[in-house]
């Protein structure tokens, strides 16, 4: 199956998104408009051959580039230039893959390294965040949850930022009752009072995204619920959160699709005000807590585990 790419109009700034047709076939001739699109647009050198317009042999799979470019990088391939982004992040934006998250320095209580894996009890769960819980397993990272211990990875040593785009390629767990999956979340780099979040969260309702602030002096959220109904167990898929949060916007992507953007015209309470860094984290509802089982259901135990292929923030 091959890629047919159609411009269609504004992703990001300096950017365009594409649909994408399945056609069969290889060397499949493109009409004269799109080989002038190709010219003109960032499209991956790995969808179509920009010089003669044929589409190229290349699989849709779970780890395809999902629509996320970088200005920069639209200007180094178009230009011939190939050493004009060299970050791993940038390196995303051009290939579709995610550099892989590298804890071989992380250690219990030292915040001053990159990632942390959390350890201490949750208020909200029966089941206490474990350092051990959070493991390398070549070049992925993998979280698991079970009875005497639960995942959560925070980027706890990096630099907040109220600007930019956050990806994670994961796999998720099997989605049973009684727990959450957050593979990408935001939190406020410094919790003075003004805590905020931006949530990935995976439960038996669907993919629900959630914006938490407390900058008026009182928690205030804002949830919705999108592409209910969807089967998400052992799927794996890269997510994106793209915000400006002093402009007042913050967009949240599903395999570079666009599923939801939220606004502080929208929902001022709830919007964050402060920096952001990085989590991924699995938890189980605390029993008899009625919110929490409510939102989750009833966690009947048993071992879960999701895998984090790579992550990127990028600034923009």
């Amino acid at each position: 199956m091959l890629k047919y790419v159609t411009k269609v109009g504004p992703l990001f700034t300096g950017c365009s998104v594409f649909a994408v047709v399945m056609v069969a076939g290889l060397g499949t001739e493109l009409p004269a408009a799109v080989k002038s699109i190709c010219i003109n647009a960032d499209i991956a050198m790995t969808s179509l051959d920009c010089n003669t317009g044929n589409a190229i042999d290349q699989s849709l799979n779970g780890s395809d580039n999902g629509g996320y470019y970088s200005e920069s990088g639209a200007k180094g391939r178009n230009s011939g230039d190939r050493n004009t982004t060299n970050s791993g992040a940038d390196r995303a934006r051009q290939t579709g893959d995610l550099p892989p998250i590298d804890i071989s320095t992380m250690t219990l209580f030292d915040y001053s390294q990159p990632w942390h894996a959390s350890n201490w009890d949750h208020g909200f769960s029966d089941i206490p965040w474990k350092f051990d819980h959070v493991t390398a397993n070549g070049s992925d990272i993998v979280l698991k949850l079970d009875q005497t211990g639960a995942p959560e990875l925070k980027g706890v040593g990096q630099e907040g930022h109220y600007r930019g785009v956050w990806e994670a390629d994961v796999t998720l767990p099997d989605m049973r009752e009684g727990f959450v999956a957050a593979p990408l979340w935001l939190y406020t780099k410094n919790n003075d009072g003004k805590a905020g979040e931006i949530d990935f969260e995976f439960t038996r309702l669907g993919l629900q995204l959630t914006l938490h602030s407390e900058h008026t002096g009182a928690h205030k959220q804002h949830s919705v619920t999108v592409m209910a109904g969807q089967d998400w167990s052992g799927k794996r898929y890269k997510l994106g959160i793209r915000a400006d949060i002093q402009a007042g916007y913050i967009e949240m992507y599903v395999n570079g699709e666009k599923v939801h953007t939220f606004r502080r015209s929208d929902s001022p309470e709830a919007f964050p005000t402060e920096p952001m860094i990085p989590l991924m984290s699995m938890w189980t509802a605390k029993s008899g807590l009625g919110w929490a089982e409510g939102w989750l259901g009833k966690w009947d135990g048993g071992i879960q585990t999701m895998t984090v292929h790579g992550y990127a923030y990028s600034p923009f």
